[in-house]
């Protein structure tokens, strides 16, 4: 049977595809689940490909997020993270 949580349910996706997408494993995925170490790397391709996205604000401060008018129904490819060479 395969395992789904509800943000890979409402992508139409299971877990073991989710990992398959974002080049993990359900394993890996599992442990992210359950608040055990994982990569940062993992956390953020996971999320963007069930259509979220990481945002960083100061503490304290009062946001307001508007969905968007669609949402995509299969994952995006997640975009690697940015690195400056210094």
């Amino acid at each position: 049977m395969a395992h789904e949580h509800p943000s890979y349910s409402a992508r139409h996706l299971t877990q073991t595809e989710l990992a398959e997408h974002i080049d993990s494993s359900r394993p890996t995925l599992s442990r992210l689940e359950s608040g055990k170490n994982s990569s940062t790397t993992t956390l953020l391709n996971a999320l963007a490909a069930c259509g979220y996205e990481v945002i960083a604000v100061p503490r304290g401060s009062k946001i307001t997020v508007t969905p968007p008018a669609s949402a995509p129904t299969r994952p995006t490819q997640p975009t690697p993270p940015h690195t400056e060479d210094h």
